[in-house]
């Protein structure tokens, strides 16, 4: 499958600015997952020389106080249930907090 030029964008015309909706199948949930094929994989995975590892995790108040762009900063607020024993939890986070625009 070819993968369409910007110019062609958007693929789907009820949907946002240059969005690549459709590209593969109106029922994808997978997006540029499907073009990791199984041979793919099996090739990349026959790269491997050492078995490190490197962490993908990063916390999410680990972008700083000030995001780019004007962007809203990760926030989580704990709502005490008093008298009950729980919280209620709020998380408040840009998932493009860090994009270059």
């Amino acid at each position: 499958m070819s993968i369409p030029k910007f110019s062609e964008l958007p693929l789907d015309k009820k949907g946002p600015h240059h969005n690549a909706w459709g590209l593969y199948g109106p029922k994808d949930e997978l997006g540029t997952l499907n073009r990791l094929t199984k041979d793919i994989v099996a090739s990349a995975a026959s790269l491997i020389k050492t078995g490190d590892r490197v962490s993908l995790n990063w916390p999410l108040d680990a972008q700083g106080d000030l995001p780019f762009f004007g962007r809203q900063e990760f926030h989580k607020e704990i709502i005490h249930k008093a008298p009950r024993v729980v919280n209620d939890d709020v998380w408040t986070f840009n998932t493009q907090v860090r994009a270059i625009e």
